[in-house]
């Protein structure tokens, strides 16, 4: 099955977007449920991975490798944002530990 173009784009922006709240997902679940295990390192290496495995669907791209690096360039604050105030709200809801 060929995929075209746009379509490609589109799930590889999907999975840029989704991938990395899921990795984030896992790694908050397995490090504070049921007893809390982490650590601030623990918590920059895992939003880093989730990160890079966004990063990659971003890189794949079916565009100019000039595209690529400057949708790479806006991506990564976007997604830091997004990761950050994901990772806020989901280990209030969770887990309880709000602000």
């Amino acid at each position: 099955m060929r995929i075209d173009k746009n379509a490609r784009c589109v799930l590889y922006l999907i999975l840029a977007l989704a991938i990395p709240l899921c990795v984030q997902s896992v790694y908050l679940l397995c490090s504070r449920l049921p007893v809390p295990r982490w650590t601030g390192t623990t918590d920059n290496v895992a939003s880093f991975v989730s990160l890079g495995s966004g990063l990659v669907f971003v890189l794949l791209l079916p565009c100019s490798r000039r595209l690529r690096i400057l949708t790479a360039v806006l991506y990564l604050p976007v997604m830091i944002g997004v990761l950050f105030l994901y990772t806020i709200c989901f280990v209030c809801a969770v887990c309880g530990d709000c602000l």
